[in-house]
């Protein structure tokens, strides 16, 4: 069976490995500029995806591992290829933490107080400055060393991380604040601090590993 997979910064570099040695074709492309000679003659390489489309056709498998390509992954959905990967809504979820909550809270998962704001950091130092109070800075995107749980209710901790933030970054850097709350925080701590967050992680890459098995077994029956 035919496998392309497209891979941001090879999260699932092992998985075409291993897909290879069942005897699965694969074809990899690595987007991040500074990782694309990993699994050099591991796995078969290609520098644009899209032209692979033919030769993995819509009885292979298309596989995404990161985030960015939802719109993407629906429109091939769409026209008939087999897909595993996020979606377009996954996408909104994973990096817009204030659509995430918005739907969090029609479901009941968080209660009314909770709340998250967008600002600059220029604009985050001034609104702690004049809303005082244990505050937590987070990111819409990745880069979760940035992330920050403010402890002292003045919010000097706070500010003296987005003063930082501003030297190193600039003002208009963009950054997330929420209103510290420890009660929802103890009750949703698999959520919202990680403690569980690597468990569920692990438990959707099972989940979409099982699926492709499946799927690759699923497809090789067909063809046979």
């Amino acid at each position: 069976m035919r496998v392309l997979f497209v891979s941001g910064e090879m999260i699932a570099g092992d998985l075409a490995y291993r897909l290879k040695l069942e005897g699965c074709e694969v074809k990899l492309f690595i987007k991040d500029d500074g990782i694309k000679d990993c699994f050099d003659g591991l796995v078969k390489k290609t520098y644009n995806w899209k032209k692979e489309l033919d030769w993995v056709g819509k009885r292979g498998l298309i596989v995404f591992d990161d985030v960015g390509y939802g719109n993407t992954q629906d429109k091939l959905r769409k026209n008939g290829h087999l897909v595993i990967g996020g979606s377009g809504d996954g996408d909104l979820l994973e990096l817009d933490r204030i659509y995430g909550q918005k739907i969090l809270k029609s479901y009941g998962a968080v209660g009314g107080d909770f709340e998250t704001g967008d600002f600059t950091v220029r604009s985050a130092i001034a609104f702690v400055k004049k809303h005082r109070g244990k505050r937590v800075v987070k990111q819409n995107d990745h880069n979760t060393v940035l992330n920050y749980i403010g402890n002292i209710e003045d919010s000097s901790d706070v500010i003296g991380v987005l003063e930082n933030y501003k030297h190193n970054f600039g003002g208009s850097y963009s950054v997330s604040l929420q209103k510290r709350l420890t009660e929802l925080k103890l009750l949703s701590a698999d959520f919202l601090m990680g403690k569980i967050g690597l468990v569920h992680r692990l438990l959707i890459l099972n989940i979409n590993i099982c699926a492709m098995t499946m799927s690759v077994r699923l497809v090789e029956k067909l063809e046979h």
